[in-house]
């Protein structure tokens, strides 16, 4: 059950960065400064648009219906997606946000800075909670596992670090792509599904002693994000493409190859939907065959 294209449209006018989903939405950032709404049963775009003061780099949509933003030069905003009304904003100076993430179980938001800098907020007060450099630079990803309740953190600087949200401390971290990771993903049995800088897909054993399970060559290029939808993985490339795997065995299926630029992030719809943006400043809605 391999992925063709459902709907493609121009959202923007400059490449797309950001993606999230939430209530039949899909919100998208770009570096033309702007935040667009595309109705996911109309394949349209509706009147929702916010204008920042610089690209987003990052989005988020929270289970609280907040959509949380990151922008370029530091600034972080939390909006209320029905009301488009700002709850709360705050200025990382000399910095940029690239990575979002929410926890329920503790009632977290989770903010990644380019300086390697881990920011955690309450999602209900907004209280500045926790910051501190944890990597060497940026954090590219943030995952928060139901599983163990811990955060993963994928950094620039080739690493991957579990953070103890309560105690809020580094429990473990480990290379998984000297030149980079940037995606990061929980697969089946136990295991998380790192993407880097150097174009491979590695598989790690997660319960006790971390351990490399399975590693290979998957793009030509930079990969930017990573999927699992039902039993498949998907992972973006800078190379353009998009590929599709089958888990765990990680067997390549498809390969597609429709978005003209950089393939930038990936978003769930369903069991049998995602949707991918591009620096060809389109939207794809990818449907199960």
């Amino acid at each position: 059950m391999p992925f063709s294209l459902g709907h493609k449209i121009i959202v923007h006018d400059h490449p797309i960065y950001a993606l999230t989903v939430g209530e039949n939405k899909w919100y998208t950032g770009a570096a033309d400064k702007t935040i667009k709404r595309t109705d996911s049963q109309t394949f349209s775009l509706d009147a929702f648009a916010i204008h920042t003061s610089h690209a987003c780099m990052c989005l988020h949509y929270t289970p609280a219906n907040h959509l949380l933003i990151g922008l370029l030069n530091g600034d972080f905003h939390a909006i209320d997606a029905q009301s488009k009304k700002e709850i709360f904003s705050y200025t990382f100076p000399n910095d940029g946000v690239f990575s979002l993430e929410s926890c329920t179980r503790f009632n977290f938001y989770y903010v990644g800075l380019a300086s390697g800098t881990l920011a955690v907020f309450n999602a209900t007060t907004f209280e500045l909670l926790y910051l501190e450099r944890m990597a060497d630079d940026k954090l590219r990803k943030l995952k928060f596992c139901p599983r163990d309740g811990s955060l993963y953190a994928a950094s620039k600087d080739g690493t991957v670090r579990i953070f103890d949200p309560l105690q809020f401390s580094c429990i473990d971290t480990w290379t998984a792509h000297s030149e980079g990771v940037n995606a990061l993903v929980f697969g089946p049995d136990d295991t998380l599904i790192t993407g880097g800088k150097d174009g491979y897909i590695r598989s790690w054993k997660r319960s006790g002693k971390t351990k490399l399970l399975q590693e290979f060559p998957a793009h030509r290029g930079v990969i930017y994000d990573l999927l699992v939808c039902g039993i498949f993985l998907i992972s973006a490339s800078r190379d353009k493409s998009i590929k599709i795997w089958e888990l765990p065995t990680f067997t390549p299926l498809k390969k597609l190859t429709d978005h003209r630029q950089s393939v930038n992030a990936l978003a769930q719809q369903n069991d049998y939907s995602f949707v991918s943006v591009s620096d060809d400043a389109t939207l794809i809605s990818w449907i199960a065959d």
